[in-house]
């Protein structure tokens, strides 16, 4: 009874289980617990921790932290990827733009040089602008365009655009060309001294290429015979000559001697241009003048002999053979010599034959073969020095026959022309022309200058002395 009693009171250990399972299907997590708690007191109470126990805990520890740090790196790799693949297409991207931007200038630029070396500097002006709007940093085109404007006559855009060029020049050379465009626009304004201080500018520079050097040598020189600085322009062919000695050096620095009235350092360089030349009728004549100017009349007569012994039919050989022979006063010869050159072809040879005939006294046929040069050859086609000659021959021609006002007119376009060898026989024949108009006050004026300039001509001292009694 009593065990009846004690069922009856308390569940069994089989229900006790039952109820159990129940409850933990119902709270899992609940069973996961008991499991643990089971687990770690088995014994009744929780077990110590070995260093075994210790060491693999650290152990995972670490595993754990490997694993945050090796993700963080994997993102970090993934952005940082991200970023380069953006900035790499952003580069190429530029790359294109500007590859195609030269390519396009480039183009340009090489069109417009075909057409400045063609003579069409319109077009190529327009090319030079279209490579700019491609590179607008770019000195190259910059200091071709300024070239272009020179050529067309527009020298303060040249000089603005070669300004520009100098800002975006990135060496010595490319500064050098701009300061050299800027120094020729301003000779072809007039601006001598104004050229030859930009030469200065691009001359201080590191210019390496010794051709440049002596290109721009050549500018600054003839810059400073046009500024009448003919002791500037002596010093600088002599730099020329230390780099290169050349007869063409040799002669230009003695036509520098002569203006200033150092026959004997003329003579010198043109005795040694001859050396460097072989045989060149120019310098035989040039020689014959500086040594005639130092009242060496028979060396200078000896020059000319020796000029002839040169020969040679060509037109040019011809025509240098007839005026040696007008000096030696051989006008027959000369005649010959000269209408065989015209014959041929070559127009130079009437002013020859002007002057056999002025000699004769027939100033009509002179007047008549200077006209039939300037009218048809036209000394627009000519150089500066033998256009000015020209018209020094054609004013003494007409001076010869009286026709005074048209002589006039001869003497100030010669002078216009701005040859500096001619301008004293100019000058001279242009006061002479007043005196026979009775333009006194003028004449003696001109006569005024003149022998400030030439003090050692004795001719122009008479006239000027007899003009001065006139007033």
């Amino acid at each position: 009874m009593s065990d009846n009693s004690n069922t009856g009171r308390r569940k069994s250990g089989s229900d006790r289980e039952r109820i159990r399972n129940i409850t933990d299907q119902v709270h899992p997590e609940r069973e996961n617990r008991n499991r643990k708690k089971k687990k770690s007191t088995a014994s009744g109470r929780q077990r110590p921790m070995t260093s075994e126990d210790i060491e693999l805990r650290r152990q995972r520890r670490k595993i754990v932290e490997h694993r945050r740090k090796l993700r963080r790196k994997q993102r970090m790799h993934r952005i940082f990827t991200i970023l380069v693949s953006g900035i790499v297409v952003a580069a190429i991207v530029v790359t294109i733009v500007i590859v195609r931007g030269f390519t396009t200038g480039s183009g340009h630029d090489s069109k417009g040089l075909e057409a400045y070396d063609s003579g069409d500097y319109e077009t190529a002006a327009e090319e030079f602008k279209k490579a700019i709007t491609y590179d607008d940093n770019n000195a190259d085109y910059y200091i071709h365009l300024g070239m272009a404007y020179i050529d067309e006559s527009s020298s303060t855009d040249a000089v603005n655009t070669l300004n520009q060029a100098l800002q975006y020049a990135s060496g010595d050379r490319q500064s050098a060309l701009a300061y050299r465009g800027i120094g020729i626009a301003d000779f072809v304004s007039g601006d001598y001294e104004g050229a030859a201080d930009a030469f200065d500018s691009a001359l201080a520079l590191d210019i390496s290429d010794e051709d440049l050097k002596l290109d721009i040598l050549y500018y600054k020189a003839k810059a400073q015979v046009r500024a009448d600085d003919y002791s500037g322009a002596a010093d600088t062919y002599s730099q020329i000559i230390e780099i290169d000695d050349t007869s063409n050096a040799r002669m230009l620095r003695a036509d520098v001697y002569k203006h200033q009235h150092d026959y004997e350092n003329e003579e010198t360089d043109l005795r040694k241009a001859l050396d460097l030349s072989g045989n060149s009728y120019l310098i035989y004549m040039d020689l014959y003048d500086a040594l005639a100017d130092q009242g060496k009349d028979d060396e200078a007569k000896q020059v000319l002999n020796e000029a002839l012994e040169i020969g040679g039919d060509g037109k040019e050989d011809l025509f240098n053979r007839g005026m040696i022979e007008i000096h030696l006063g051989d006008y027959d010869a000369a005649a010959d010599d000269l209408n065989q050159s015209l014959d041929k072809g070559y127009d130079e040879a009437l002013l020859g034959l002007g002057k056999c005939a002025a000699a004769s006294g027939d100033y009509g046929t002179a007047i008549a073969d200077y006209e039939k040069y300037i009218n048809e050859t036209g000394v627009s086609k000519s150089d500066t020095r033998l256009a000015a000659v020209t018209y020094e021959l054609y004013a003494s021609s007409l001076i010869g026959a009286g026709r005074y006002e048209d002589a006039l007119q001869a003497c100030q376009n010669g002078l216009a022309v701005g040859d500096s060898t001619t301008e004293a026989a100019l000058t001279f024949d242009m006061a002479v022309t007043n005196e026979y108009l009775g333009n006194w006050e003028d004449a003696y004026n001109i006569m005024k200058s003149y022998v400030e300039e030439y003090p050692d001509d004795d001719k122009g001292m008479k006239e000027y002395t007899f003009l001065e009694s006139r007033l």
